[in-house]
């Protein structure tokens, strides 16, 4: 029987097809089915998404010898929300340090919380930094500097598309590892031969540097945030 850490179910939804798909460990493709919609219309038809999963999940169990208990889901919808926050900081000669980025990390989602009130975080990351006058793209190893000033981006998805895609998964005692925003995924497409599947494995290994990973706030021997830089880790 096999677990969760031996493969991933991804379910890619959108308003023209749905696609199921499974990787092993080593990222092969063990599983894929897909959907085309015809006459499709500008809201996601959750029925229909309902039925794709239940004819084929039993199936994928059946292979995997075991259940599936979570999933990921790549999405292409409008219900995506973007929003950009820029703020500073003075060290006064100070080096950067993961308290100085958290401090404004948190204060870049404290400044957005009003208008993230119908919606989740589904990407944090950081588009740019400027260091004493000088533009990153990645932030440079033990620099000392006046100031620092970060320009954040949430991408955000509305929690009752959220809710609703949940109560379907309950059908199939199934949970949400987590959202990826299909659109946020095509920005690190190398060639139009590479599979999605295999990209948004990537990105959930870390292939952005720049991408925050929210944690829950009472996990211990944790900070807000989990994942940062490579060199903070």
């Amino acid at each position: 029987m096999k677990n969760d850490a031996e493969y991933k179910t991804f379910l890619f939804i959108s308003l023209k097809k749905l696609i199921l798909v499974v990787l092993d460990s080593d990222q092969k493709n063990i599983f894929k089915k897909e959907l085309l919609i015809e006459n499709f219309s500008n809201e996601l038809n959750l029925n229909r998404i309902n039925d794709f999963l239940g004819k084929y999940i039993f199936d994928i169990e059946k292979i995997l010898k075991g259940f599936v208990n979570n999933i990921f889901l790549i999405i292409d919808h409008e219900d995506f929300l973007s929003i950009g926050v820029s703020l500073k900081k003075n060290l006064n000669k100070e080096k950067i340090n993961i308290k100085n980025i958290n401090n404004l990390l948190i204060e870049a989602k404290d400044q957005c919380k009003e208008s993230l009130e119908k919606y989740n975080i589904v990407h944090m990351k950081i588009d740019k930094y400027i260091i004493d006058d000088l533009s990153y793209s990645i932030l440079p190893k033990e620099l000392f500097c006046d100031y620092f000033s970060l320009d954040v981006n949430f991408i955000c998805l509305s929690k009752n598309l959220i809710k609703d895609l949940e109560n379907i998964l309950k059908n199939y005692q199934i949970s949400i590892s987590r959202i990826i925003s299909y659109r946020y995924l095509l920005g690190f497409l190398d060639s139009e031969q590479e599979d999605i599947f295999h990209l948004a494995e990537k990105i959930l290994n870390g292939y952005n540097h720049n991408e925050v990973v929210l944690v829950n706030k009472t996990h211990k021997n944790k900070g807000f945030f989990e994942k940062f830089f490579n060199f903070f880790t």
